[in-house]
C-alpha cells in the first residue's frame, strides 16, 4: 500500500462514523489534487479497505456512499 493511501485511510478512519464522505470534501482539506485523491481511493478500494456503493432514489442515481474498513473486507 502506498504512503498516500495509508495517509488517506488513517484520515478517513479518524472521522466520526456519522460523517458523510465526499471525495470533493477531502480535496478541500488537503493539498493533493482530485486526481491524487481518486487514485488513493481507488487503491484502497482495490485492497478492500473502502467500499463504494451507489445511492439511488426511485431508480435514479443520487451519488455514492463510501464505507471505510479498518481491515480489508
Amino acid at each position: 500500500m502506498s504512503l498516500k493511501a495509508k495517509g488517506l485511510l488513517c484520515h478517513l478512519l479518524a472521522l466520526p462514523e456519522s460523517w458523510d464522505l465526499y471525495v470533493e470534501e477531502v480535496e478541500k482539506w488537503h493539498k493533493d489534487g482530485k486526481k491524487a485523491i481518486y487514485s488513493a481511493f481507488k487503491e484502497l478500494s482495490q485492497l478492500g479497505y473502502v467500499e463504494r456503493l451507489q445511492k439511488r432514489n426511485k431508480g435514479l442515481f443520487k451519488g455514492y456512499e463510501y464505507i471505510v474498513h479498518e481491515v480489508p473486507f
